[in-house]
């Protein structure tokens, strides 16, 4: 399944919001913290994803992952249960949990 990402890249005095592989932009602004706003608002209407943010001179400066999106490093499901049993609230024998 392909990514969905959106990039923030420099366009002429301002910043656009590009996704990969279409030829019009989706959004510009004036600052590249705006852009970043609205990619992330993008991609939260559409499900999560990822932004790639780019330097002035075009070169990938980070990303970041809105969520829903596919984190490249998810964190590991710890239920509640689990949670309290690894700060020794409660013992793996406590009925109903675990």
């Amino acid at each position: 399944m392909p990514r969905n990402e959106r990039h923030v890249v420099p366009h002429g005095n301002g910043w656009a919001i590009r996704k990969p592989g279409s030829d019009r932009v989706s959004d510009t602004t004036t600052t590249q913290r705006d852009a970043i706003d609205r990619a992330r608002e993008i991609l939260a209407n559409n499900g999560g994803g990822e932004i790639v943010i780019h330097r002035p001179n075009g070169t990938t400066r980070d990303s970041n992952t809105v969520p829903p999106g596919n984190d490249p490093n998810p964190p590991r499901d710890r239920g509640p249960a689990k949670q309290w049993i690894a700060l020794g609230f409660l013992e793996w024998s406590t009925p109903g949990f675990g």
